[in-house]
């Protein structure tokens, strides 16, 4: 994540753009993500949550006291 600390009024457009992507694409993604879910269950839920969150869990259970 990069910080922008003061930056200059004329590049807070530029700074508040959200990414964009193609719909085709979006819908490539997610079919892909479900198809390795299919294929590969928890563990490719732990490998997406690393890859989009970049968090490593060990466990993906939530306990009584967490809920």
């Amino acid at each position: 994540m990069k910080i922008n600390a003061y930056p200059q009024k004329e590049n807070w457009s530029e700074l508040v753009k959200r990414p964009v992507l193609q719909k085709e694409k979006l819908t490539e993604l997610i079919t892909d993500i479900f198809k390795e879910v299919e294929k590969n269950g928890d563990q490719a839920l732990l490998d997406f949550n690393k890859k989009f969150d970049g968090a490593e869990i060990k466990n993906i259970k939530v306990s009584k006291e967490e809920i």
